[in-house]
């Protein structure tokens, strides 16, 4: 897998070599709630909230503007199932709010493994999603994440302390006759408050049209809430 964090980054780089004059850049907030609840002792219920909220872009042909610009609400909803302490299924489905109405539908199915170290936590997770939108040809994704959130105070995370969230996920991207592959890298500083709530803040940056001639790069400021019920 380190290897292909590595490609990741290597093709990356020579995307922006070619084409560096033709690269976008914007950034703003990224807020999101989270709410779930167990409905038996293997199945959970989940639901999120996400919005995007961008506040300044870049292009070559348009140069740098700060504008206020919505550009969409994701709703969500999962069922998880516990197939072991490591191991966990899930299917969900999600529906995309966007400004120009043309709303796209979503269907996930992931696969998730957490392995529990002293001090920190990784988690590995597989995800397909398949994206239906009148507009345009149905899209493919294939993604893989991982993560370690990482006990700031001692050697696990308790109520009432902080902890550091790192992850990165490399996707790719099928839509008609293009393929392309994007990366996300994501830190975030969390607080538990609860055993019902948890907080973040930090930073996801995401870089796509790898494949493709030109490219863009995202700095979202994520702002999460995490509750269970």
């Amino acid at each position: 897998m380190r290897n292909l964090f590595l490609l990741i980054i290597l093709i990356t780089g020579t995307r922006s070599t070619f084409y560096a004059q033709n690269s976008e850049f914007s950034s703003g907030l990224l807020p999101s709630i989270t709410f779930s609840t167990p409905i038996t002792e293997n199945f959970q219920l989940t639901a999120k909230i996400e919005s995007m909220q961008e506040m300044f872009s870049n292009s070559f042909e348009n140069g740098d503007y700060f504008e206020y610009s919505y550009k969409r609400t994701d709703l969500q909803g999962f069922i998880a199932y516990k197939i072991n302490p490591f191991w966990s299924a899930a299917a969900g489905y999600q529906h995309r709010l966007v400004k120009a109405n043309d709303n796209a539908h979503r269907t996930i199915q992931q696969l998730a493994l957490v392995q529990r170290k002293t001090g920190y936590r990784l988690a590995h997770r597989l995800r397909m999603d398949q994206t239906f939108q009148d507009s345009e040809s149905t899209e493919y994704r294939f993604r893989y994440r991982l993560s370690a959130e990482v006990a700031l105070q001692g050697l696990e995370v308790d109520t009432k302390e902080f902890y550091l969230l790192i992850s990165d996920e490399p996707i790719f991207n099928l839509q008609g006759d293009e393929q392309d592959i994007e990366n996300r890298l994501g830190t975030s500083l969390g607080y538990y408050y609860s055993s019902r709530q948890r907080f973040e803040a930090g930073l996801d940056f995401r870089t796509d049209k790898i494949l493709l001639k030109g490219g863009r790069n995202r700095l979202w400021i994520n702002l999460g809430w995490k509750i269970k019920i």
